[in-house]
């Protein structure tokens, strides 16, 4: 385990424990998989942070595709360095 899986793992389990129900689809996905993730779990929010700062360019892209499919319901949430 690397230590960004490690970050990922312990902030999973401290949602998890919070009481919150956490679907984590991987390192790598593009938009449109990230999208598609989101509607078919029916999820409430949708986190991104990635340290090299890549969710600053998945952000916007994300939201126009939401936009796009008239999907409503869904926040999006970025993490900041």
């Amino acid at each position: 385990m690397n230590l960004l899986q490690g970050c990922l793992s312990i902030i999973a389990r401290a949602l998890r424990d919070a009481g919150m129900e956490v679907i984590y689809t991987g390192l790598r996905q593009t938009p449109e998989q990230i999208v598609e993730a989101a509607i078919q779990e029916d999820v409430d929010v949708v986190a991104l942070s990635i340290l090299s700062g890549t969710h600053n360019t998945l952000f916007p892209k994300i939201t126009k595709l939401l936009k796009g499919l008239e999907i409503k319901g869904i926040e999006i949430v970025e993490g900041k360095k």
